[in-house]
């Protein structure tokens, strides 16, 4: 699919929205949950086929699994609390570390992950990492993805039901575009970056998720921080052309960090 002339802008409400996305699913008519999910595990199984050979390193493969057991369970552990847990009935929690030259990161529906190695040299540190991953989920949960995939089907694909598509002529074009609306594929340009106001939330969700987990969500800011100066740089990494950080984001997270420290990592780390 072609991205010239694609242009179009991404309405997205205000406000928090901690109950997660996945419930609306249905509602838009044109997909239903189950359709994610199975498109998801394809195009995941997809990207894994295409990354190999060669396998990341067993060491930096082990760093990824570790970190994401801690906040597969902090993630449990917030929609307990919440008497919202049936909001992750649909969650395999798999996630890998691929060897892909970008510097990218995405969650699919039912919390397929994937994070290019690229990606760890910028992160840095486990915390980082961290961050990258909870910032994806987060992304999943608040139901964003499907707002952008809904978006570009009534734009792009002509208000046609992703089951139809998938089966006909356009079924390349619909996986693209399924893939764009998350952040991911190797054409994350044929949709506009995720809006402000879904960074914002999804920032904020993501905080209390490393925070859970025992990392310090400052972290989170350090990180979006570097990748912001690394926007005009000559290896702009796609994670920025994805989620751009402008400084009014940083500031947001500055806003909030210090009460979701109090709240959330200093109860975990006493």
């Amino acid at each position: 699919m072609k991205k010239t002339g694609i242009c179009f802008l991404l309405m997205v409400a205000c406000g928090f929205t901690p109950a997660g996305g996945n419930q609306h699913v249905s509602a838009t008519g044109l997909f239903s949950e189950q359709e994610l999910l199975s498109l998801a595990a394809e195009q995941y199984q997809q990207v894994l086929s295409s990354s190999q050979p060669p396998d990341p390193s067993e060491k930096d493969a082990q760093m990824l699994q570790e970190i994401a057991g801690k906040v597969n369970t902090a993630i449990g552990n917030y929609y307990t609390q919440r008497k919202q847990l049936s909001v992750l009935k649909s969650y395999t929690w798999e996630s890998r570390l691929v060897n892909k030259k970008f510097i990218n990161a995405f969650s699919l529906p039912g919390g397929r992950t994937i994070i290019g190695t690229g990606m760890l040299d910028w992160a840095q540190s486990n915390s980082a990492l961290a961050v990258v991953y909870a910032h994806q989920l987060a992304h999943v949960l608040l139901g964003h993805g499907e707002q952008r995939l809904k978006t570009a089907l009534q734009e792009l694909m002509g208000n046609k039901k992703l089951s139809e598509l998938l089966t006909g002529a356009r079924a390349s074009d619909a996986k693209d575009v399924f893939m764009a609306a998350y952040g991911a594929g190797a054409n994350v340009g044929l949709l506009p970056p995720f809006s402000r106001d879904q960074e914002i939330e999804a920032d904020r969700l993501a905080m209390v998720f490393t925070a859970m987990a025992g990392y310090n969500p400052r972290e989170t800011i350090v990180f979006w921080e570097r990748m912001g100066k690394l926007a005009n740089g000559p290896r702009q990494p796609v994670l920025v052309t994805v989620h751009p950080a402008p400084a009014e984001r940083i500031a947001k997270m500055q806003e909030e960090v210090e009460g979701l420290i109090r709240k959330y990592y200093a109860a975990k780390t006493g």
